[in-house]
């Protein structure tokens, strides 16, 4: 009624134990000879038992020369793996060191340009209102800077004025070079000039855009929300979208001002980038590419294009996962993986990895700056090319191998033929011993070791054969206690197998009885399953499994399934160990508790079902209770809390916010010409405009904290926690707008066409010296005004008063 343990991890570790001095219980006592080999696994002894002594003698030359040609070629291998892994990182290291600086020496200039540019409104040397004065400035920097990368050097004012120097492909194809202005002498156009004279004669060259805003680029709204200079994402070009712009941007501040007024941009042609990674050499094989984190190309030092074309036929950047050169797409699929290289942790190791069936050291070097600039650059490089010496090593230690083994077997040939004529003659009297020919002698007339052994033999098989006969007698006696038990009894080998049932124990199964089944399917063999469910009872949760580990273990949930016929056993499993603590088999004893546990169900079903039974009594009488209370905190109407809560809450929060001395605010509103708005349209639009601005008041309060109630009336209340005074006066005015957009009509109102608000509001710290009345007493004459001086306005009142 149980198992043992499995052939694997630590079960199998267990189980090797619990087979050392493997002695049979109820079969014939022969292991007693077994038992003296010390046999630890019984695998292990039916492999060394089919082996001949000539193969033992020439096993230990031919293990003896393979390991020691072994571990030299390993350590030959070995070394030049690490000579193969320190060439790799020094020829990645030194190409990752190239681009690295070579990048880094382009990426310093846009910094000065844009730099100097507002040192020079620093010093009043140029301002942000005459941004023609730029452009001699913008050409000459050009020029100066035209074969480091840089397309454009670009400047534009708050007020979209916008002048450029530089050069720019048009659809066309053709490269133009010269300027660019936008603003409002060219009705917000982008047009090109070859130069500042034709500019001022107003004869631009065909390159031209149609409302052109510099402020709606991305160039200039990162840089102003930024407040910094900063490395802007990678876009596409207006002139031609299928060129990528890297863009540095400098946002000008004026002095003695917070906020940037213009920005000054350095645009830079990414191609430049790639033609200087394809002009390297990386090793016989090795490429580069350089990806942002968001896994799109930059640059690569193969032929393909860094952009691509949708279905909608849409310029797209380039994904390094969806690359066209297939060492690319995969190493960078494995980095999307490793998220590790995206954060930096593992950055900068020489990592070999297996790409497309072969194998290839890479490395990953950050490449970052204080602009934000966050890339990443990967060097890959395959290790064949590093590997042919050391494949040529490893063929001439295989060959050398081959010639030591087929010496070693020779001279174990000639050595075991001395050893084992005589051996033979003992495995032929131990084979005849082993089936009950006792009378086995062995006659060697030699004085060595085997002699002595020979007389040895001879003694041992006469004391075996004493010793059987005692042991027949003990077994007889111990099956008639086992088969007169009241109980059913099962006696497990080690691996789960059954070796013994007593009677009881048969027709407990209804004889269902298979003596071969393993631990496995022990539970699956006899149907064994968890009481009350359809799943089989789990092998290391049987009392047999159990056992064999050298735990006694009890379980009372065990279903028995025959045919149509349940039984439901409580059983108890001990382990029984030989002289040495070694477990060697495992004994189950069980019985029928059927009928108990039938009797347990019924108790169990009627306590469970009076319990729930009272907690669908108390679930709904606490829902009830809720709806109650929430009825007496809503204002019928406008659905909004009621004065009644909104007093409450008020004292609740003037109490924390006296304890945290922090500021408490209230706003009470009040519908203008209200009477007038009954007396126009009747009663029930009366009430529909309330919980129009009810509904209005509930959208524009939104804090959790905040609290919008009905004060009476056409009369509603705000209260504000942790507000200041300029916080309740803007949400007033947002109040006031959004009450507006409802545009509900009111044809009698004497100040609008439309339903309009009047507000009060007061705020202050709390004090033990003040109360909450005259915080409410203060929004009250705060209302008042707004009253007097023309209503639909909002009118705060200092308190307490100075």
């Amino acid at each position: 009624m149980g198992v043992g343990s499995r052939e694997s991890g630590d079960g199998g570790e267990q189980r090797t134990q619990n087979k050392q001095h493997y002695c049979l219980l109820f079969t014939i006592p022969c292991s007693l000879f077994h038992k003296q080999q010390t046999i630890n696994n019984k695998q292990q002894y039916m492999f060394w038992r089919k082996l001949n002594l000539q193969a033992v003698f020439i096993l230990p030359f031919v293990l003896e020369i393979t390991v020691t040609v072994g571990v030299v070629g390993y350590l030959s291998y070995r070394n030049g793996e690490k000579a193969v892994e320190t060439l790799a990182n020094a020829l990645i290291n030194e190409v990752g060191d190239r681009i690295e600086e070579h990048i880094n020496y382009f990426l310093e200039i846009p910094v000065n340009i844009t730099q100097n540019g507002q040192d020079l409104i620093e010093t009043q040397v140029f301002n942000l209102q005459d941004m023609d004065a730029w452009l001699p400035y913008l050409i000459i920097r050009y020029q100066h800077y035209r074969n480091s990368y840089i397309d454009a050097i670009m400047i534009t004012n708050a007020n979209n004025e916008f002048r450029a120097a530089g050069q720019a492909k048009n659809k066309a194809g053709n490269t133009l070079t010269g300027i660019a202005v936008a603003g409002e002498k060219t009705e917000f156009q982008w047009k090109t000039y070859a130069d500042f004279q034709t500019y001022q004669n107003s004869q631009p060259l065909g390159l031209s855009l149609d409302s052109f805003y510099a402020t709606q680029r991305p160039w200039y709204q990162e840089a102003v929300d930024a407040k910094r200079a900063t490395w802007i994402s990678i876009f596409s070009r207006l002139s031609n979208e299928k060129i990528l712009a890297l863009n540095f941007s400098q946002p000008l501040f004026l002095p003695k001002e917070d906020d940037p007024q213009g920005v000054m941009s350095i645009q830079i042609n990414l191609i430049k980038i790639n033609q200087f990674l394809q002009s390297l050499k990386i090793g016989e094989n090795g490429q580069a590419f350089v990806i942002e984190k968001t896994g799109y190309l930059v640059a690569t030092s193969t032929q393909e294009s860094l952009i691509s074309q949708n279905i909608d036929d849409q310029v797209e950047r380039l994904k390094a996962t969806q690359s066209q050169d297939k060492l690319t797409q995969k190493v960078t699929q494995y980095l999307t993986k490793k998220m590790d290289y995206f954060t930096n942790k593992d950055n900068n190791k020489l990592v070999q990895k297996t790409f497309l069936n072969k194998p290839y050291f890479f490395k990953i070097i950050d490449l970052k700056n204080e602009y934000g600039l966050d890339w990443l650059i990967v060097v890959v490089v395959p290790e064949e090319d590093f590997m042919q010496v050391i494949h040529k090593n490893t063929r001439n230690t295989m060959i050398l191998s081959i010639f030591a083994l087929s010496f070693a077997v020779l001279i174990g040939i000639l050595t075991a033929r001395w050893v084992t004529v005589p051996i033979s003659k003992f495995n032929q009297a131990a084979k005849k011993i082993s089936q009950g020919h006792w009378e086995q002698k062995v006659d060697i007339q030699r004085e060595d070791e085997l002699g002595q052994l020979a007389t040895s033999f001879n003694r041992m098989a006469e004391q075996l054969q004493r010793l059987f006969q005692d042991l027949s007698e003990s077994q007889y006696t111990l099956n008639q206690y086992l088969e007169s038990l009241p109980v059913g009894v099962v006696v497990h080998n080690p691996n789960g197998s059954i070796a013994y049932l007593n009677p009881k124990a048969k027709k407990l199964l209804n004889h269902h009885v298979i003596r071969g089944v393993d631990n496995e399917h022990l539970a699956a063999i006899y149907q064994i399953y968890k009481s009350g469910t359809e799943m089989l009872y789990p092998i290391e949760e049987l009392p047999s499994f159990q056992a064999l580990q050298g735990r006694k273990f009890s379980a009372d949930d065990l279903e028995f399934r025959y045919g149509d016929h349940n039984t439901l056993f409580e059983v108890t499993g001990t382990p029984i160990r030989d002289s040495q603590g070694n477990i060697i088999r495992a004994i189950i004893v069980f019985q029928d508790i059927t009928n108990r546990k039938q009797a347990e169900q019924v108790l169990k079903n009627y306590n469970k079902q009076l319990e729930q039974q009272v907690k669908a009594r108390t679930a709904a009488l606490e829902q009830a209770n809720q709806t109650l209370q929430e009825l007496a905190t809503i204002d019928a109407l406008t659905q909004v809390k009621n004065r009644r809560y909104f007093q409450e809450m008020l004292i609740q929060e003037w109490q924390r916010c006296l304890r945290e001395q922090t500021p408490l605010s209230l706003i009470l509103c009040d519908v203008d010409y209200f009477k007038l708005y009954n007396d126009t349209y009747g009663h029930l639009a009366g009430d529909a405009c309330l919980k129009a601005v009810a509904t209005a008041l509930r959208q524009t309060v939104q804090r959790p904290g905040d609290l919008v109630a009905r004060y009476g009336g056409e009369e509603f209340v705000i209260l504000l926690p942790n507000t200041p005074p300029e916080g309740i006066s803007l949400l007033a005015e947002v109040i006031r707008q959004q009450l507006h957009q409802e545009a509900i009509p009111h044809r009698e109102s004497k100040i609008s066409a439309w339903v309009t608000l009047s507000l009060g509001g007061a705020s202050v710290i709390p004090t033990s010296t003040l109360s909450s009345y005259g915080l409410v007493n203060a929004a009250d004459q705060a209302l008042y005004m707004a009253k007097e001086q023309g209503r639909d306005r909002f009118i705060f009142s200092p308190w307490p008063h100075q």
